[in-house]
């Protein structure tokens, strides 16, 4: 097995192609991988179906049986409930940047991803300056890069990486073609799952569905996917407290009130006398006593309701 993790230029339009052999046959699929995290919540939701690329249903299905297959062997059951332990154990922590270097050891140690170097990446860039016609913003980054450094002393090493994260950062265009390469999924998920956790992406299991997402905020806990118990509904949504509903005579009440309010007042109003004045008060006090019975389980809807139409 040969997975290649592709990517032309930026961080979009990146592919995983797989070059296997199945029975005698030798087989090549390539999947979608816009990022690291979409192939590691494929992997830990054993949901594969958007990273599918084949349009026909019958390619579709090989395509799907092929990664299904893929990620039950070759040590990718185990590696599992690993990355979602090291995902755990690196948020937890909250590691801030002074302690960078301590989550890069610590990932590290566990996912064994030390050897994972840019040697492919590097060999692009070589084969990018030996063109300069082709890549001249490249080239003019270069020699500014070797111009700063100077002397004779000049760690090319350090060039290629300050090239590669500012590509990474779109400070110009670069039209390259950056491949990884792994004998295993275990391997390229290991890998993957390290990058996630470098980027300081925030990994969280639905509190609805069960399945992992990425958080847009510390506080999330459910995800966007359809809810298990509403199916019209995302689980995000699903979770939001419904609005209180409206009892069943609370509009009834409320129009039998203000019809009250509004005789009483108009009366006091045109006669001018102090009785209807002091009726009209006696009766916003009462209602409140009322309503505040209503609220604490004192009374029920329908003997306000029923003393409400005695003063009608």
């Amino acid at each position: 097995m040969l997975l290649e993790y592709i990517r032309f230029g930026g961080r979009e339009d990146v592919l995983l192609r797989a070059q296997d052999t199945i029975g005698e046959d030798a087989v090549v699929w390539e999947f979608r991988a816009e990022d690291p995290s979409r192939l590691v919540l494929a992997f830990l939701n054993q949901d594969y179906a958007g990273l599918l690329t084949e349009e026909n249903a019958a390619l579709q299905a090989a395509q799907l049986a092929y990664l299904e297959e893929s990620m039950s062997r070759g040590g990718c059951p185990s590696l599992r409930h690993l990355i979602d332990h090291v995902l755990v154990c690196t948020q937890e922590a909250g590691f801030s940047p002074p302690r960078r270097l301590a989550a890069y050891q610590f990932v590290e140690s566990v996912f064994d991803v030390s050897r994972l170097t840019r040697y492919a990446e590097k060999a692009a860039l070589e084969a990018a300056l030996a063109a300069p016609e082709e890549n001249a913003a490249l080239t003019r980054h270069w020699t500014a890069l070797l111009r700063e450094q100077g002397g004779d002393a000049v760690d090319e090493s350090a060039l290629f990486e300050a090239l590669l994260a500012d590509a990474e950062a779109e400070k110009y265009p670069l039209h390259l073609r950056f491949c990884r390469q792994y004998t295993s999924f275990a391997n390229l998920l290991k890998a993957c799952a390290a990058e996630m956790i470098f980027a300081g992406e925030l990994l969280k299991r639905c509190q609805a569905c069960g399945r992992y997402f990425l958080a847009e905020a510390s506080d999330s806990g459910y995800c966007t996917g359809p809810s298990p118990t509403q199916p019209h509904a995302t689980c995000r949504e699903a979770a939001k407290p419904a609005p209180p509903q409206p009892l069943p005579l609370a509009e009834d009440i409320a129009r039998l009130y203000k019809q009250i309010y509004n005789l009483k007042a108009n009366r006091a109003k045109r006669s001018g006398e102090t009785r209807l004045a002091a009726e009209l008060e006696e009766f916003k006090a009462e209602a409140k006593r009322w309503r505040s019975d209503l609220r604490g389980g004192g009374c029920t809807q329908e003997e306000y309701y029923a003393w409400l139409l005695q003063l009608k």
